[in-house]
């Protein structure tokens, strides 16, 4: 039987619940293409001794590949279970911090500015992204990096996500879970848009889907939109 809703169910307490599993999801499901798709395109912007913000860390599955490139990182969680677990999962290696903190409550200023920024799949559970953007280009060095994935409003694999959940609700059962807590996603115009009210001229948006293939995006909208962008 699938679980009932989750009415008071939150971006925190919900990672807290994954946390145990999480690094074993990104060898096992979709998670573990969006790491080899990560892990691959963001080696060619770290530079050895870069200093670099992992924003929603996780486990610190993409902290610690971060690191193995070269850079310090200060890598930061909502979620105490998701750093607990990424402290037990990381060597003690004096390059990676780890700390738990949600962004909004972050203190920015205590820190100084970062080579590179990544946010991966985050975005989507922030109350005020605009926010939270503005900071991360605040907190970029000149010709810093700044990568982050969005949801794509158009995705074929959410919007079937989408129309199932409602469904199953009708019988008082409850499918991805995330849905509830995800509340931001955009439409290709949109994010371009979104990167031009922060200064953003110089960047890429790649378009990722753990199911559909890379050739049939242009049929079939991809689940993620990943930006590449430039300070």
């Amino acid at each position: 039987m699938m679980p009932k809703e989750h009415l008071n169910m939150d971006p925190i307490s919900f990672h807290n619940a994954l946390a145990k599993k999480w690094s074993i999801k990104y060898k096992k499901s979709g998670l573990r293409k969006r790491y080899k798709f990560f892990s691959a395109h963001l080696k060619p912007f770290i530079k050895k001794n870069s200093f670099w913000f992992d924003a929603g860390c996780g486990t610190g599955i993409l902290s610690r590949k971060i690191n193995q490139y070269g850079a310090q990182v200060v890598a930061v969680d909502g979620s105490k279970e998701m750093i607990r677990m990424a402290l037990k999962e990381t060597e003690k290696n004096k390059r990676i911090k780890y700390i738990n903190s949600d962004l909004v409550n972050f203190d920015f200023e205590s820190i100084k500015n970062f080579d590179g920024i990544i946010c991966s799949s985050v975005i989507e559970y922030l109350d005020n992204p605009e926010t939270i953007l503005m900071n991360f280009y605040n907190q970029l060095n000149k010709n810093g990096h700044l990568i982050f994935s969005v949801p794509n409003e158009s995705s074929l694999v959410r919007n079937i996500q989408i129309a199932l959940r409602n469904l199953f609700k009708c019988f008082k059962f409850s499918i991805f879970n995330y849905l509830q807590i995800s509340k931001n996603s955009y439409t290709f115009r949109e994010l371009n848009d979104f990167l031009a009210t922060f200064g953003f001229t110089d960047y890429k948006i790649y378009k990722f889907d753990a199911i559909i293939p890379d050739t049939l995006h242009k049929v079939f909208q991809p689940t993620l939109y990943v930006v590449f962008a430039k300070k």
